[in-house]
C-alpha cells in the first residue's frame, strides 16, 4: 500500500503529527468514490493507522465525512449568543455546527472550519 510507505518514510524522519483527510473526488467527478482497498474516509484511515502503528501518531481528523452507506444525521447546535454579539451566515440564519466525533478510532484531535463574515463587512 503506497499509504504504509508514506507512513513508513514519515516515521523515519521522526514526523508524528498526521492530519487525516479523504480527500476531493477526482477532476471530473461529481461524487468520492472509493478505490478497491483503498479508505472510504478520514476516519478508515485512523482506524489503519493505529492498528499498525499503534500509539506512534498523533492523529487529526476532519469529521466531515461519514463512512456509513446510510447518511448519519447529527444534530444541529447553534453558537451560543451569536445573536448578540450579531453574528450570522450568508444567508441570514444563525450560525450552527454539526458534528459527530467518530467511531472511537483513536482521533487525538478533530479539524474543524468555520466560515465567519461580519455583518456590513465585505
Amino acid at each position: 500500500m503506497k499509504i504504509d510507505h508514506a507512513l513508513g518514510t514519515v516515521k523515519s524522519n521522526g514526523i508524528q503529527k498526521v492530519l487525516a483527510l479523504r480527500g476531493d473526488p477526482p477532476h471530473g467527478q461529481d461524487k468520492f468514490v472509493k478505490v478497491q482497498g483503498g479508505f472510504a474516509c478520514a476516519l478508515d484511515l485512523v482506524q489503519h493507522i493505529r492498528r499498525k502503528y499503534g500509539d506512534y501518531f498523533v492523529c487529526t481528523a476532519a469529521p466531515s465525512c461519514v463512512c456509513l452507506e446510510d447518511r448519519l444525521l447529527v444534530g444541529m447546535t447553534l453558537v451560543r449568543d451569536a445573536a448578540a454579539q450579531e453574528a450570522f451566515c450568508l444567508d441570514g440564519s444563525l450560525p450552527a455546527h454539526h458534528l459527530h466525533r467518530g467511531f472511537g478510532a483513536g482521533e487525538d484531535n478533530w479539524l474543524l472550519q468555520f466560515e465567519i463574515q461580519r455583518k456590513g463587512l465585505t
